[in-house]
Formats: C-alpha cells, sequence, structure tokens
C-alpha cells in the first residue's frame, strides 16, 4: 500500500483520526502534515515539506473549513461565495493544468480536479451550530434526529470517488460532483471562466505570491 499523507490542523485531531485508521489497517503508512489555514505561509510550508519528501501526489482532498467572523451579506451569503470559490478555483486549475490544461507540461503532468458537493453531513460544524445561534444549534439536532443530514462516516464518499475511484476518468475532470459520485451542473456563477481567472490572480496576489512556484 502506498504511503498516504494527512494535512490537518490542530494537530490532535489530525493524530486522532490517524489512530483510528490504524485501528482498521494495521499495515497503513499514514503520516500527518501539519498545516494552519489560517496562516499561508503555514500551507506553503507543509506543501514544500510534502513536495522535498515524497515523490508523487496522487490525489489531495482540500475539505477543511473554517467558520470566521461574520461580515457583510451574513453568514449563508458568506458560505455561498466561499462554495462558489471552489469550484471556480477547481475550474481554473483545470484550465491551467487539466488534461487540456494550456500549462501543463509545467507541471511534469496533469491534474485532475473536481469540485465536490458532500451533502449534508452531520460533522461537528453542524453539530455545534452557534453561528446561527441557539435557534440554530437546536435546528440542526433536531434535522439530524430527522434523518435530513448525512452521517459522518459516510461524508466522504463522493470525495473518496473522484481521488480513488477506477471510474473517474480524465475526461470527467473539472466536473461538478453531488452524492454520491453523481456529476451535476452548477450555477451561472460557477460556469464564468472570466470570474475564475480573477479569483486565480487575486488568491496569488492575496498569498503575496509564496506559492507561484509550487505547481
Amino acid at each position: 500500500m502506498p504511503p498516504s499523507t494527512w494535512a490537518a490542523a490542530p494537530p490532535p485531531r489530525g493524530s486522532a483520526a490517524i489512530t483510528s485508521l490504524r485501528n482498521l489497517i494495521p499495515t497503513a503508512d499514514i503520516r500527518l502534515l501539519i498545516m494552519d489555514h489560517m496562516d499561508l505561509s503555514s500551507v506553503v510550508s507543509a506543501a514544500k515539506d510534502f513536495a522535498e519528501t515524497q515523490p508523487k501526489l496522487h490525489g489531495l482532498i482540500a475539505n477543511a473549513g473554517i467558520v470566521a467572523e461574520k461580515g457583510s451579506g451574513g453568514v449563508w451569503s458568506q458560505y455561498g461565495m466561499s462554495k462558489l470559490a471552489n469550484i471556480l478555483h477547481a475550474k481554473e486549475l483545470d484550465r491551467l493544468y487539466g488534461p487540456g490544461g494550456v500549462k501543463k507540461g509545467e507541471s511534469g503532468g496533469e491534474i485532475w480536479t473536481a469540485a465536490v458537493h458532500p451533502g449534508d453531513v452531520y460533522t461537528d460544524l453542524s453539530r455545534n451550530a452557534m453561528f446561527f445561534g441557539i435557534s440554530g444549534l437546536v435546528a440542526a439536532r433536531v434535522l439530524n434526529a430527522f434523518g435530513a443530514f448525512t452521517p459522518a462516516e459516510k461524508g466522504a464518499y463522493t470525495s473518496v470517488f473522484c481521488a480513488a475511484s477506477a471510474e473517474m476518468e480524465g475526461h470527467m475532470s473539472v466536473g461538478y460532483f453531488v452524492p454520491l459520485g453523481k456529476v451535476a451542473k452548477p450555477s451561472r456563477h460557477a460556469r464564468d471562466g472570466e470570474l475564475g481567472m480573477k479569483l486565480w490572480a487575486w488568491s496569488v496576489d492575496e498569498s503575496g505570491g509564496k506559492g507561484k512556484n509550487l505547481l
């Protein structure tokens, strides 16, 4: 079995996940790569560390999330914009380095991308939904009791399908996937290529160019 690297912050949660997996698969070679998603220099350092110690990256599931302070537009508006950014980023990454990417050769290979909607999963984020106030916390628990949420242990199904399934092929790159491993059509804004290019340029600028040479 090839080695698998986990990137997690904070470390205790990543270590707990690795212990749980080793209990299921004692021979699994799993390593913890620390990454603080609120510190871009930490993300770049983690990527460089991986590149220096591992010969290949076979798959990357970027599903970390944070709950930020409220800003303009309200919680749902911010949430929607973050999901839109996920899809646009995947599309621009495919345009640059995908099977038909304009910079495909520069990366030493091709990168398949997928934007994934995992479904309504009952994770710690929804279980402790205090960012909607006490009413949100109560509503989440009531909805879960009536089966409105997908259990956390099934929440990664679609992500794992895109990253590891033999049914995932190059022509499916840049697809928008919903449970369980089905291709769907994203919103009009999510199909705006020009907006994706602007987001990419803004992201590089915001990171201070730290990640320019990682691909």
